[in-house]
């Protein structure tokens, strides 16, 4: 368990420092009303990922690819401790206990659960990074103090919740889905070579593993992203609902009530697409991000499993 926390941790660290600058695109993205299409370029800000970065950097300095670094360090540290450590502990109950074999549905459950808590813990860090990625010239926000202190004042500790419904309701199923393509992905991998005749890898980490982790966790977290990204569009909106003035400058802001009325208004003013918005970095974002995750936490758990001996 201790040994799954750890790894977890510096798993979520690993990724989060590789994926910030994708985030921080994706989520200014999300956030824009307008179309992301270079043909409409005179009402749009953000028309691609080249422009976006060339556009933030001359704006906002390169450092502003990072922003929301620190909430989104903390945040996939204690997500992926508590993830990978619930995960682990749902998998030898749903085994033990419940005598569930099939290891796609056992990963998917127990990612489902590992998911869903993991998500409930760090939501005030999710809607402080969303905000500070958010937020333009001159900043709202000076610092995390200064982002929790003015959050507080807003509407007490419901601000930093904002968005949880549809987290769980996105985090959730992503998550198991993540736990379950990996395991699926990893099967066929192993069905692939045993049919070609080639010695079935013992572990994760022996002979072509490295790369069997990192493949197979790149097409779970595109597979799993591209089914829930509308619900992450929808929650991202609702976590900077009060935050209205300080995106002035990036074009139209929306009011919305709550998450089924930004669903009415996306599907009325942006059409389909609009629930696909920032889909390009999210997914690459997703494919490097789970990859990563697997990979470092196997090799991480590897390291006891050889310290132990």
């Amino acid at each position: 368990m201790k040994d799954a926390v750890v790894a977890g941790a510096v798993s979520g660290v690993t990724a989060r420092i590789i994926t910030t600058p994708l985030d921080v695109i994706k989520i200014r993205f999300q956030l824009q009303l307008e179309p992301i299409r270079l043909s409409v370029h005179h009402v749009s800000k953000y028309r691609g990922i080249t422009q976006a970065i060339y556009k933030i950097i001359a704006e906002e300095g390169i450092q502003a690819l990072w922003k929301g670094t620190i909430p989104g360090l903390l945040m996939y540290a204690v997500y992926g401790s508590v993830q990978f450590s619930c995960f682990d502990r749902a998998a030898i109950v749903l085994k033990d206990q419940m005598g569930i074999d099939n290891n796609i549905v056992r990963d998917f459950v127990s990612g489902f659960i590992g998911g869903s808590i993991a998500s409930f813990v760090v939501q005030p860090l999710d809607v402080i990074r969303t905000r500070l990625a958010g937020q333009g010239e001159p900043k709202h926000y000076k610092n995390i103090r200064s982002a929790i202190s003015l959050m507080y004042k807003e509407r007490g500790l419901r601000t930093f919740y904002r968005g949880l419904t549809p987290a769980i309701l996105l985090i959730g199923p992503q998550a198991g889905l993540h736990f379950g393509f990996y395991s699926l992905y990893n099967h066929l991998w192993r069905r692939y070579k045993s049919s070609n005749k080639e010695k079935k890898d013992e572990g994760l980490l022996h002979g072509n593993a490295g790369m069997q982790s990192i493949v197979c966790g790149a097409l779970a977290g595109v597979s799993s992203k591209t089914i829930c990204l509308p619900l992450d569009v929808v929650k991202k909106r609702l976590e900077v609902r009060g935050f209205e003035k300080a995106r002035a400058s990036f074009g139209r802001v929306g009011q919305y009530k709550g998450m089924s009325d930004i669903f009415v208004k996306i599907w009325r003013e942006e059409k389909v697409f609009g629930f696909y918005k920032g889909a390009l970095p999210s997914l690459i974002k997703a494919s490097l991000t789970v990859s990563v995750s697997f990979y470092v936490y196997e090799l991480v758990m590897s390291k006891f499993d050889v310290a132990k001996i």
